[in-house]
């Protein structure tokens, strides 16, 4: 039985591939979701032309599907998988942010306007839809990792995997503020200027497809294998 907490334990830990996929995954998903969450009252500002007031009913828009996504994560879970939802999420994720590449800044009333906003409603909305994945199916996930590395080793290693997890992605949200203060600096934040806002969504949108690829790469099935033998630590779906 190997011990909880030494050194070697934590070599152990950082060397199981499945994890490290799975987190490598997660790093550069939280990365596009810590891009895009400071964003909507610029793209109300910025991109729209409105005042900040209006960034409440596209957080309205964003949070309706969120609801659609709690009352369909179950049914998917279990018809798709974790992983094949998470996949799914993913890559609905960044689809809802290519959408805002689509917006060509403009005023109230300008030529392009009814259709900026009909777009800025339907990206949010639609990128609510994936967080119920995102909430659900990635603890599922570590749940299967820790399970089979359970079975291999003898040693109940949760709150390792957990620690390291939060250790990797702590660093994130601050190099994604600082890369979309970086983008806001050199290529502007104003109606003036913004390009800095409309590069923002793109930028998170790739992160997404790289994410969404390591994710597809994650070997469900062999750590299902090894995490036979176990009790699961998987959280119940029912």
């Amino acid at each position: 039985r190997a011990p909880l907490w030494t050194a070697g334990a934590l070599r152990e830990t950082v060397r199981n591939r499945p994890f490290l996929i799975y987190l490598l995954a997660q790093i550069f998903f939280m990365f596009a979701l810590n891009m895009i969450m400071p964003l909507s009252p610029y793209i109300a500002e910025v991109l729209l032309g409105r005042d900040v007031g209006f960034a409440s009913w596209l957080g309205l828009c964003l949070f309706l599907g969120v609801i659609v996504s709690f009352v369909l994560s179950a049914r998917i879970i279990k018809r798709f998988g974790p992983k094949r939802m998470m996949v799914g999420s993913v890559i609905l994720f960044g689809v809802a942010l290519s959408m805002l590449a689509l917006i060509v800044p403009d005023v109230p009333g300008g030529e392009h306007d009814t259709r900026n906003v009909v777009i800025a409603f339907a990206s949010l909305a639609l990128a609510g839809i994936p967080v119920a994945g995102f909430l659900v199916a990635t603890n599922v996930l570590l749940g299967q990792i820790i399970d089979a590395d359970q079975a291999t080793t003898g040693a109940n290693r949760a709150a390792i995997f957990f620690g390291i997890q939060g250790l990797a992605t702590k660093w994130v949200y601050g190099f994604a503020a600082a890369v979309l203060a970086y983008l806001f600096t050199q290529y502007g934040n104003s109606p003036e200027g913004p390009l800095g806002v409309w590069l923002a969504a793109p930028c998170a949108a790739v992160c997404c497809l790289v994410s969404a690829a390591l994710y597809a790469l994650y070997p469900e099935r062999e750590v299902l294998a090894h995490a036979q033998s176990v009790a699961p630590s998987t959280p119940s779906l029912h």
